[in-house]
């Protein structure tokens, strides 16, 4: 964690610097933010939804964070953000061998650490970049055997790919309020080798009453379509000095 935090914040001084130096006018300023948000979350597996004894119920789930962006000028920006998020997926499922019914819901949390470039036009925006997700802990709560740790069954970091849009819709020239809809998307399969990836009876559905196999393995990706509420402050800007080229001072708005 502090590593991603010390690239993002080395990374935007460098472009503040480069911009310095290039002695533009249109000055490379820096804004931050709180964010939160909530939604539909699901997990994404082609077995899954082929099975007509599992009911993938739909399920929903919290962010909240913060942000810290570098931007530069009024359309171009590129920012980084760390949230804590709340994963959920409930499940009927039916043994077609002997009937048996149950209910399960699988909840995880996570850190995401993401690195988005965002455009606005006329008070709209855009936003697409990477995250990085640490699982902090996972459960399953399950009708019949109870409630588990099942933070084994899941690898600890993927990483994903954030589209989003909004606009602002409240604020003054330094104060902003938006809002819009992000999607994330896991690029890679979430699944462990303890929690039976590659196998014919992978989690979520390795349930020791579980009884029917898959013909082929295929991977879990976790997906969430969220609407997402930020109030935005201008922070400032680094700077020369008149007297001393070589002494840089920060700029409040």
């Amino acid at each position: 964690m502090k590593k991603v935090l010390l690239v993002a914040f080395l990374l935007m001084f460098a472009i503040s610097s480069f911009t310095m130096a290039k002695g533009d006018d249109s000055k490379f300023y820096f804004d931050a933010g709180l964010k939160g948000g909530y939604g539909l979350t699901m997990f994404m597996n082609n077995n899954i939804f082929s099975n007509k004894y599992v009911v993938t119920e739909f399920s929903f789930g919290p962010s909240f964070g913060a942000r810290l962006g570098g931007n530069f000028n009024e359309n171009n920006s590129i920012n980084f953000e760390f949230l804590y998020s709340g994963f959920n997926q409930k499940y009927t499922v039916t043994d077609q061998k002997d009937s048996l019914r149950w209910n399960k819901t699988i909840s995880y949390s996570t850190f995401d650490f993401a690195f988005l470039y965002r455009h606005f036009v006329n008070g709209s925006y855009v936003e697409i970049g990477p995250e990085m997700a640490s699982i902090h802990s996972a459960t399953e709560t399950n009708s019949i055997t109870g409630k588990s740790d099942v933070s084994k069954d899941f690898v600890p970091n993927y990483y994903a790919a954030i589209a989003g849009f909004g606009a602002n819709f409240l604020g003054n020239d330094n104060v902003s309020v938006m809002a819009g809809i992000r999607a994330t998307y896991a690029l890679s399969d979430i699944i462990s080798d303890a929690g039976g990836k590659s196998t014919d009876h992978s989690y979520p559905l390795n349930d020791q009453f579980y009884k029917t196999s898959n013909n082929s393995y295929k991977p879990t990706n976790p997906l969430t379509v969220r609407i997402i509420v930020e109030v935005s402050l201008d922070l400032g800007y680094f700077t020369r000095s008149n007297c001393n080229k070589r002494r840089t001072k920060f700029v409040t708005f």
